[in-house]
């Protein structure tokens, strides 16, 4: 999943990032991480990816985890991302 960045980053970077207890937070050295966030150039510009590396995203509306992971991105990785909510089903 890839969101546009409204600016470039000051610099291109990736954190880990873990599910536990009903929200992302970032995973230690030692720990394996249940996705990647990065920010990374790209043919449309700058964004910010969301690569899981696990199954905690699979067979389940992801949405949610993903807007909360990108918020999350904002402060770990140093960059604003604009502002959306997910989907209500």
């Amino acid at each position: 999943m890839k969101i546009p960045l409204p600016e470039r980053p000051s610099r291109y970077d990736s954190v880990g990032l873990l599910w536990s207890d009903g929200r992302w937070r970032l995973a230690t050295a030692d720990e394996p991480p249940a996705a990647v966030l990065s920010t990374e150039r790209s043919a449309i510009g700058d964004v910010m990816r969301l690569r899981p590396t696990s199954s905690v995203l699979r067979g389940a509306a992801v949405s949610r985890k993903a807007v909360a992971a990108f918020r999350l991105g904002q402060d770990a990785l140093g960059v604003p991302v604009p502002e959306f909510t997910a989907p209500r089903w």
